[in-house]
């Protein structure tokens, strides 16, 4: 068998990737992408603010495999805004994902939950 050149290899690679955008082999990757957005009524402070803070980012990432962190109004304290998102080889399991880490939020934390946006991509 004949040793190809990496240029060939590469063009090769590259027309594939062209006639076929999802991925190389055609299998797509769906991201779950989430904001709660939080108050704590009792909160008094910014240094209060970042140990509730602290505490969600570190409950969630010790039983969930996602990347999370505080993503807006970081100067208002009572007001927590916090993002979080996933990758999966399934759109429904990213989906379920996205549902399991919200309520373990909202079932973990002292503050009320006012509102979530979320959505799925495919990528």
């Amino acid at each position: 068998m004949p040793v190809m050149p990496m240029h060939v290899i590469m063009t090769q690679f590259y027309k594939s990737v062209k006639q076929n955008p999802l991925n190389i082999r055609g299998v797509p990757m769906y991201i779950g992408a989430c904001k709660l957005y939080l108050t704590a009524d009792w909160v008094t402070s910014l240094k209060e603010k970042r140990s509730v803070v602290k505490g969600i980012v570190e409950r969630t990432k010790h039983r969930f495999n996602v990347s999370i962190a505080e993503i807006e109004d970081m100067d208002e304290h009572k007001r927590i805004v916090v993002g979080f998102a996933c990758v999966s080889n399934g759109g429904r399991h990213a989906e379920d994902m996205v549902r399991s880490v919200a309520a373990f939020i909202e079932n973990n934390t002292d503050a009320r939950v006012d509102g979530t946006e979320t959505e799925i991509e495919i990528f």
